[in-house]
């Protein structure tokens, strides 16, 4: 009760209060509640000792309001855990230093994390006589414990982040000189990485498994419960896991170890299964997470497909243009990643039936939906003509190619990438493509990026005759010899001479370029370039002008 008062009063007086707080007594009367109270129960045999226990904590659970509906209405340590909540937020820095040196760090993690790992089984229950141990936190007490844990780890990574850098420093002075004397930074505790403590993960990871889930989403949302309170426990249980993705490299042995226990753990089954519950404006963080995780690693991807993650995403409408950006730039990485990766995925997305979604997104006010959805279709048509017939179904091609126009590098870049794609495995789309040509051309003299995309989309449109017509009109065959004359950068200029390798399999496309004296200007590019490659694509359209006299 007087924790609960002390935390009262830091939210009207926390400087005030601060020093009472960090007293060394205040801080080993809370240790000591911690430990009574958020310790799970002993393992003894004897009954009695067990319903002592029980009582004493019903007792305490009483004298704080009770229980409605079967419900404890606070928790045991709710006032605990935000007294330190609230002394954090006032001191920062230095009451992390005080939460760790007087052991009560230790002591969240050994009696309140690592008591979720203890199934309530009917066993127990029998045992103590059909008694439920009331929780020693209420969800407002939950949500402050992972508070604290966030803010200590927090500030323990980027101490370790910054000591590496020191350490890389000192390393970079001490090889250019081999002074004895030179002062060494040396690891200690806070070296070891907080997340390698197996516990501490799966205490955490307990919180959003099902059956946790399913009764917080059951659970009274007066009494801090129901879908709102889930969204808080799943977006602070994922921040929490989230936090070393910041700092860390990404070779990191650090991530590398926590990459595998979040594997193990099946934390990306855990957290699809919570956001079915969830209502759209918690699901950012979460999505964040499970994009995050994978892109990191195909093991990561094969468990999202194999969770019905792709089912998930359809649940929750993820797509929804009137969703938060930042989730729908997630979810778009995410499926484009699927596409991207490998062909097998194809299937399982159309029946996701997202295509129709992606024709609104194309619109999206956003820049970074827009070029996130036109990546989305590229990769739908990186591997195969899979989807082709389904673009056209939805009418996608024409907003695409009014992405060729976009304000925004990013979404010109990716909408001529998805022309390109969808040109490349056979002529279902070519003649739909037919008005995007004009456009293609003008995008030559954009970013070098998008000069390489436009430029390799205008090569497989011409794989086919069916737009040699409109390329010829639109000047493309022009626009490409003098990209490769003038350009500085090599890329843009391989990608075009590939492309009008592609042009010069055609009759009308040769007269083109010896109208403008192609010939002289590739002669000039063998001799003068540093790239092998272009001065093989080079040699290619030289050799198809050879060969076409021949048979003549």
């Amino acid at each position: 009760s007087i924790a609960t008062l002390f935390s009262e009063l830091m939210l009207i007086r926390g400087q005030v209060m601060l020093p009472y707080v960090m007293d060394p007594a205040v801080l080993y009367a809370l240790h000591y509640l911690i430990a009574a109270y958020g310790s799970p129960l002993p393992t003894t045999e004897d009954d009695s000792d067990l319903h002592s226990i029980v009582q004493r904590r019903n007792v305490v659970t009483l004298l704080l309001g009770g229980v409605v509906f079967g419900h404890p209405r606070l928790g045991v340590l709710d006032g605990c855990m935000k007294l330190l909540q609230r002394s954090l937020q006032v001191a920062g820095p230095v009451f992390v230093a005080s939460l760790r040196d007087s052991g009560l760090w230790d002591v969240i993690n050994d009696s309140l994390l690592v008591s979720l790992l203890l199934p309530d089984t009917q066993e127990r229950r029998r045992r103590l006589g059909g008694l439920v141990l009331p929780p020693a936190l209420s969800f407002s007490g939950l949500f402050a414990m992972l508070s604290i844990c966030a803010t200590n780890l927090s500030s323990r990574i980027i101490a370790q982040h910054k000591k590496r850098q020191l350490k890389s420093q000192v390393g970079a002075k001490d090889s250019g000189n081999n002074n004895d004397n030179s002062q060494e930074v040396s690891g200690d505790d806070d070296d070891r990485f907080p997340w390698w403590r197996v516990d501490l993960l799966s205490g955490l990871i307990r919180l959003i498994q099902r059956s946790t889930v399913v009764e917080t989403n059951k659970w009274p949302p007066a009494l801090g419960g129901g879908r709102r309170s889930l969204g808080f426990l799943v977006s602070h249980v994922v921040s929490i896991v989230f936090l070393p993705f910041g700092v860390e490299p990404t070779a990191s042995a650090n991530l590398h170890k926590l990459n595998k226990l979040i594997h193990n753990g099946m934390v990306i089954r855990h957290v699809l299964h919570a956001m079915k519950y969830m209502s759209v404006q918690h699901l950012t963080t979460p999505m964040s997470f499970v994009c995050r995780l994978v892109l990191e690693s195909k093991f990561f991807v094969h468990q999202f497909v194999d969770f019905g993650g792709l089912q998930t995403m359809q649940d929750c409408n993820l797509l929804a243009v009137s969703n938060p950006h930042d989730l729908l730039v997630d979810s778009l990485q995410t499926l484009s990643h699927l596409a991207r990766v490998d062909k097998v995925h194809y299937e399982a997305i159309s029946g996701a039936r997202f295509l129709p979604a992606l024709r609104q997104l194309l619109r999206h006010t956003d820049n970074r939906v827009r070029s996130k959805t036109c990546n989305v279709l590229g990769n739908l048509c990186r591997h195969s003509d899979y989807f082709y017939e389904q673009l056209l179904e939805e009418d996608l091609l024409g907003v695409l190619i009014e992405c060729c126009k976009d304000s925004d590098t990013s979404t010109r870049k990716f909408a001529s990438f998805a022309i390109g794609n969808a040109a490349y495995h056979s002529d279902m789309l070519c003649k739909y493509l037919r008005p995007c040509v004009p456009q293609l051309v003008k995008l030559l003299s954009d970013t070098d990026k998008v000069r390489c995309n436009a430029a390799g989309a205008l090569g497989n449109l011409a794989r086919t005759n069916v737009v040699i017509r409109d390329l010829i009109k639109a000047r493309a065959i022009e626009t490409l010899l003098h990209l490769v004359e003038s350009d500085q950068m090599d890329a843009p200029r391989r990608i075009a001479l590939f492309s009008l390798g592609n042009m010069s399999d055609y009759q009308s496309c040769r007269d083109v370029m010896l109208a403008n004296d192609a010939l002289p200007l590739l002669t000039t590019v063998i001799a003068n370039t540093q790239d092998s490659r272009i001065g093989t694509y080079a040699q290619r359209i030289i050799n198809k002008f050879n060969n076409s006299l021949k048979k003549q």
